[in-house]
C-alpha cells in the first residue's frame, strides 16, 4: 500500500468519527460503558478468594486475626492427634515419655501448679485443661508421625509466657491470653 493510500484511509478513518459524533452515538457508548462496569464486580466476586479463609490457622497469629471460621473442603486441625490419643498410648515421642514431670516441661504459677505430677496424670487428671491441650501440642511438635506445624518449642514458649505474664505476644503483636491459647491448641488436632 503507498503511501498516499495510506493517508487518504487515515483521513476516511478520521471523518468518520468526528461525523460519528452525534447525542445518539453518545447515548450508545455510555449503555455499553453501563453495561460493562455493572458486569465487572460480579465477575471480579466470582475471581476472588478469602484471604484466610481457606487457610488452616495453624499458627498463633493466624488463629488470632479473628478468621477461625471452618471452611467448606479445608480439613478441621493441623495434622496433631488429640490428648486423648495421648492419654491412651505410651510410645510417646523421644524426650517425652508418660511419666515425664510436668514441671520438667512446663514453667509454672501457682494457678498451674501440679507438683511433682507426670504429664500423664495431667491428661488422665485434669481433662480439658489448658495443660491438657499443651500436652497434646508438646507431643505432636515432636511426632514424627505427626504432620504438624507447632514446633514444642512453640508450645512451651506460648505456655511459659502465659503462664508468667498473663500472654503471649505473637509476631503480629496481638496478645493471646489462657482462654485463647487453650482453642487455638485444642483447633490444632482432629
Amino acid at each position: 500500500m503507498s503511501d498516499s493510500q495510506n493517508d487518504s484511509k487515515q483521513q476516511e478513518s478520521t471523518e468518520s468519527t468526528v461525523q460519528d459524533t452525534g447525542p445518539d452515538v453518545h447515548a450508545a457508548a455510555r449503555r455499553r460503558l453501563i453495561r460493562g462496569a455493572a458486569a465487572a464486580p460480579v465477575l471480579m466476586s466470582l475471581a476472588s478468594r478469602p484471604v484466610m479463609g481457606a487457610a488452616r490457622q495453624c499458627a498463633p497469629s493466624g488463629f488470632m486475626s479473628g478468621n477461625a471460621s471452618p471452611q467448606p473442603g479445608v480439613s478441621a486441625g493441623c495434622g496433631g492427634l488429640s490428648p486423648g490419643y495421648w492419654k491412651t498410648h505410651s510410645n510417646w515421642p523421644s524426650p517425652y515419655t508418660p511419666s515425664t514431670k510436668f514441671h520438667n516441661v512446663f514453667t509454672s504459677k501457682a494457678k498451674y501448679n501440679y507438683g511433682t505430677q507426670s504429664m500423664l496424670w495431667v491428661l488422665t487428671n485434669k481433662p480439658g485443661s489448658f495443660a491438657f491441650h499443651a500436652i497434646a501440642c508438646l507431643l505432636n511438635g515432636v511426632s514424627s508421625f505427626a504432620d504438624y506445624s507447632l514446633k514444642a518449642s512453640d508450645v512451651i514458649k506460648i505456655w511459659n509466657d502465659i503462664s508468667n505474664q498473663g500472654y503471649f505476644l505473637t509476631s503480629t503483636g496481638k496478645k493471646m491470653y489462657e482462654a485463647d491459647a487453650k482453642k487455638f491448641f485444642e483447633e490444632t488436632y482432629h
